[in-house]
């Protein structure tokens, strides 16, 4: 969500310098109702636990669901927090199936110490983890594939939306350009 602004000053400000207000300014539009339906889904996000199934709500609001029993691991990690990030350490828990893969993730501050410390004890499946603060990159090698790639390396991920950014706004630029012309 954070980036959301600056790709949309990368794609309405070539658009306005072209002349092309009528379509910054759907653009512009289009982000104003994006950004707040973006925030209103990640408030609404609700976990249950259920006798038989855990589910989580996703961002439209649909329930999605695993059995309990598919369950095999709980992983309890503390990360550090995100750049500029105002929440400190972030506690987050995995729930691992048998083969490793993560089925659900969650973690401060979208939810509070003591629900996460509540729903872990509920859901009463085994439980692992570092006992201190790791970096995501340190918990991708303790539990291979429950880390996405973008938060093992953050600078290459960076790299990689900035250089996303830059082209699409030259693209945006040089067809309005030809469109112009």
């Amino acid at each position: 969500m954070a980036g959301l602004p600056i790709v949309t000053v990368a794609i309405v400000l070539p658009l306005a310098a072209q002349g092309e207000v009528v379509v910054a300014l759907v653009a512009l539009g289009v982000f104003a109702v994006v950004l707040p339906a973006l925030a209103w889904s990640l408030r609404r996000r609700r976990v249950v636990l259920g006798r038989t199934e855990i589910g989580r709500s996703g961002v439209l609001g649909r329930l999605r669901t695993w059995r309990r029993t598919d369950v095999a691991l709980v992983v309890r990690a503390v990360l550090p927090p995100p750049p500029r990030g105002r929440f400190g350490p972030v506690h987050t828990v995995f729930l691992l199936n048998a083969s490793g893969r993560c089925l659900l993730r969650l973690r401060t501050p979208l939810y509070t110490l003591g629900d996460l410390d509540r729903f872990v004890e509920l859901l009463a499946s085994p439980v692992a983890g570092p006992d201190q603060q790791v970096t995501p990159k340190e918990l991708a090698r303790l539990h291979p594939g429950i880390v996405p790639w973008a938060e093992r390396r953050p600078l290459a991920a960076a790299l990689v939306f900035t250089a996303t950014v830059v082209f699409l706004a030259l693209l945006t630029a040089i067809l309005v350009a030809e469109s112009a012309g």
